[in-house]
């Protein structure tokens, strides 16, 4: 397997931390670079991703970037996702190019084609489906992959969108989503992020630009998964609970 040198932003975070960990055990050079320490990790940087100079000492001479640094949800539009999640991806896109980074890999959303998962008339969605966002949060997700066309068409960076499943992030988060008839049929598992994640780092072929879906074993299939088993090599092999480190309660009925 080519090593490489992989920068993880958001490092710190319940994803992140579970990229790191991954890329570690495969024998990757791994760094990372979030507001907070990052646990496990000692190549960590902490700092904004809108403060060139520390971001750009993180980026430099790394081949890949993971960029999972964001507003995780639905949020305040001009405090929150503004700087974090649109004027952030900008920072990353453009230092990626300045630095002439091999290949971006970028967190978007199943969000961006939530219309389609609530009308559940054309499953499982595809990637190639229209956009059909509900929240400003799916919106600047959008915005995210729009970048990235641009960036691979103009710039020849390779660039892949990946649209995750829900993977809860404490109890709360897990009890809220349990109750909702679409979110546990999106369950990603801890270990299935890290498991994709790293083989997006490691795929030899891919085209300039591509979206795959991730997801663990789910009762309903959504997300069209093939993609991502033609490009990377994935196949989940957690299902829900598998893989969440907190115990959860048992869903209602009607989201059984």
């Amino acid at each position: 397997m080519n090593r490489r040198t992989v920068l993880v932003t958001g490092s710190a975070g319940t994803m992140g931390r579970q990229v790191v960990e991954a890329l570690l055990e495969a024998g990757h050079h791994v760094r990372g670079i979030d507001l907070r320490p990052t646990p496990g990790l000692e190549n960590a940087f902490v700092g904004n991703l809108q403060d060139s100079q520390t971001f750009g000492a993180a980026m430099e001479g790394v081949e890949v970037v993971v960029h999972l640094a964001a507003t995780p949800d639905e949020a305040d539009f001009l405090s929150e996702l503004l700087p974090n999640n649109i004027v952030g991806v900008y920072h990353v896109f453009d230092q990626a190019r300045r630095q002439k980074v091999q290949r971006l890999i970028f967190a978007s959303s199943t969000q961006v084609v939530w219309g389609l998962l609530e009308e559940g008339t054309r499953l499982p969605v595809r990637v190639d489906d229209p956009y059909a966002p509900r929240t400003h949060y799916a919106a600047a997700k959008i915005f995210a992959e729009a970048m990235g066309q641009l960036y691979s068409s103009r710039y020849g960076l390779q660039v892949v969108a990946v649209r995750p499943g829900w993977m809860p992030r404490n109890p709360e988060h897990a009890a809220s989503g349990i109750r909702h008839p679409i979110v546990r049929d999106l369950y990603l598992s801890p270990r299935d992020a890290g498991r994709f994640f790293r083989l997006a780092v490691e795929a030899e072929e891919l085209p300039p630009y591509c979206v795959l879906y991730a997801a663990s074993i789910t009762r309903r299939t959504l997300i069209d998964l093939e993609p991502a088993e033609r490009l990377i090599g994935y196949r989940p092999k957690d299902r829900y609970p598998e893989g969440i480190p907190f115990s959860v309660p048992e869903a209602p009925p009607d989201a059984v």
